[in-house]
C-alpha cells in the first residue's frame, strides 16, 4: 500500500483493507490467535481447498484476512521472541529437522501426519527453503507462523538460501 511511513501503519492499514473474511469461507478466523485445535482446522482447510482445485482459479486457499492478521501477530512475535542464536533445550521429546520443503505442500502435510503437529515435546526446526519451487509456499509459512504462535517454543525458522532477495 502506497504512502505508508511506518510497518505499524501498514499493519493497520491493510487490517482496514481486509477486514472481512469471504462469504462462504470455513476455515478459522483466529479472532484470538491461533490454538493447537484452530492450526488442525487450518491445516483441513488448506488441504480441502487445494485438493478440490477451488484454489486453480486464482481463489487463495486462505483468505487474505486470516493472511495478514497471521502475519502481523507473527511479526509481533518475532519482535519480541526472535534470536539469531537460539539454543533448543529439550529434556523430554524430540525434535523433527524439516528442510527444503521449497513449496512442496504434501511433502509438509507428510512430515506433520508422521511425525505430529508442533508441541511441547515436538519441536520443529524449520532449516529454510521453504519457498522456491512449489506452488505453496505461502500456505507452508502460514501453517508455520500458526504454528510458531498457538505453541511458542515449538516451532523454529532458520533462513535457507531461497528466502534470499537475490534468489527469488
Amino acid at each position: 500500500i502506497s504512502g505508508t511511513s511506518s510497518a505499524e501503519e501498514l499493519g493497520t492499514r491493510l487490517r482496514e483493507r481486509y477486514a472481512s473474511l469471504p462469504l462462504g469461507y470455513s476455515g478459522p478466523a483466529f479472532d484470538d490467535g491461533p490454538s493447537p485445535d484452530t492450526m488442525q482446522l487450518l491445516l483441513r482447510h488448506i488441504k480441502t481447498r487445494i485438493a478440490s482445485g477451488a484454489t486453480s482459479g486464482g481463489d487463495p486457499a486462505v483468505p487474505a484476512k486470516v493472511a495478514i492478521d497471521m502475519l502481523l501477530r507473527t511479526r509481533t512475535y518475532l519482535e519480541e521472541h526472535a534470536s539469531s542464536l537460539v539454543e533448543l533445550p529439550l529434556s523430554e521429546g524430540r525434535i523433527v529437522v524439516v528442510g527444503d520443503t521449497h513449496g512442496q505442500l504434501n511433502d509438509f502435510c507428510w512430515i506433520l501426519k508422521a511425525h505430529g503437529p508442533p508441541a511441547p515435546g515436538n519441536v520443529y526446526l524449520i532449516n529454510g527453503d521453504v519457498a522456491d519451487r512449489g506452488a505453496h509456499a505461502v500456505e507452508i509459512y502460514l501453517l508455520l507462523f500458526g504454528y510458531m504462535l498457538a505453541c511458542p517454543g515449538c516451532v523454529h525458522v532458520n533462513r535457507g538460501n531461497h528466502e534470499s532477495l537475490d534468489m527469488n
